[in-house]
This record gives structure tokens, C-alpha cells and sequence, in this order.
């Protein structure tokens, strides 16, 4: 769960956005109400924080690739298995 909160004292005004996801979409909205309430440019913020948070998992799997492309293939675990976890 992830919350933004967003305080304008000059303009008395806050906005609270509550979200059950691990993602940029509370900051989406408040910036969305923020920018409708202060009657600025319109702007799609949410397809601002998608489009980045796009960037930043290609990002993030390019890295992955990256590791497992330079990693040992004959390399093996100095641990068995059973010493990790409760397995069987």
C-alpha cells in the first residue's frame, strides 16, 4: 500500500491519495486533481508516471540480462540446498 499527500496551505487546499499497490499511481493522482484544481495546462500524469515506470522495468531487465549473460556457467552453489531452506 502506498499513500502521497500533498499540502497547498497558501491555497488551503490537500489532497490524499490512498493506493493497495506498489506503484506510482497515487502521485498520478494527486497530481492530476492538483493540476485541475490550480487550473494549469493539462497534463496526463498518469501517462507520465506509466511511461516512466516503463522506462525504469526496461531499464531493470536490461541489467538482469546484462548479469546473467556475464555470470559463470559452470559456476555452482558453495551450499547445499537443504542448508538454505527447509527442502526436501
Amino acid at each position: 500500500m502506498t499513500s502521497h499527500i500533498a499540502l497547498l496551505p497558501e491555497k488551503d487546499v490537500a489532497v490524499v491519495a490512498l493506493t493497495n499497490q506498489q506503484t506510482r499511481a497515487s502521485r498520478a493522482v494527486t497530481s492530476q486533481i492538483l493540476n485541475a484544481y490550480l487550473s494549469q495546462t493539462p497534463q496526463d500524469w498518469v501517462e507520465l508516471y506509466a511511461s516512466g515506470a516503463a522506462e525504469e522495468a526496461e531499464e531493470a531487465r536490461k541489467t538482469v540480462e546484462e548479469a546473467l549473460a556475464n555470470r559463470d556457467a559452470d559456476s555452482t552453489p558453495t551450499l547445499p540446498l537443504s542448508f538454505m531452506c527447509s527442502c526436501t
